[in-house]
């Protein structure tokens, strides 16, 4: 999460293939919605076995000034 002009930003990365994407962004800003308050501005699809433990599940970089 990063904060730009004084507003959070939400970055979601998902690892997927190309055959799935459509399908999970759909499904993401679906449930997202439900079950959270904060809305994804923007999602951002990654190649599979990208990530790694040291990524964090969460990472917020908002600096409050």
């Amino acid at each position: 999460m990063d904060r730009l002009e004084f507003k959070d930003y939400l970055t979601l990365k998902v690892e997927a293939g190309p055959e799935d994407r459509a399908r999970l962004e759909r499904e993401f800003e679906d449930v997202f919605k439900e079950i959270c308050t904060v809305k994804i501005d923007k999602l951002e699809f990654i190649a599979k076995s990208t990530l790694t433990e040291k990524d964090g599940l969460i990472l917020d970089r908002r600096e409050w000034k």
